[in-house]
């Protein structure tokens, strides 16, 4: 698994040694943190294929109260929303989608049908 520092902020990271795809990539999983409502601290991106992006939430599931509940995306299965369990994660939702890159706004929609009601 490889993981990227945000290539648009991280000065460190030279985005001309990176896919373009992949710094598209990066802009679609902001743009989508930025509508559902957390920092780009909480996005991960891994370039592997198939390219996913792990975007952490400050929301718990109402069934594990204990474990933190996270975005995730890839480019075969769009995006679902997933329950940690130590390393592994479980999808408990997907988005079903005409697109694999639903407009952040649809995303932001499908996380707050699926935590209607949950505590954050």
């Amino acid at each position: 698994m490889t993981l990227l520092a945000d290539p648009i902020a991280d000065p460190i990271v030279e985005p001309a040694h990176l896919v373009v795809d992949h710094i598209a990539v990066w802009r679609y999983a902001r743009a989508v943190a930025e509508a559902v409502g957390v920092g780009v601290e909480s996005v991960m991106v891994d370039q592997d294929s198939p390219v996913s992006v792990y975007i952490a939430l400050d929301v718990r599931g109402p069934a594990h109260p204990d474990r933190p509940l996270a975005l995730v995306w890839d480019e075969d299965q769009g995006w679902s929303v997933a329950q940690e369990a130590g390393t592994d994660l479980t999808r408990v939702a997907r988005l079903s989608a005409d697109t694999p890159r639903p407009a952040p706004g649809a995303v932001a929609e499908f996380l707050d049908s699926v935590t209607e009601g949950f505590l954050s």
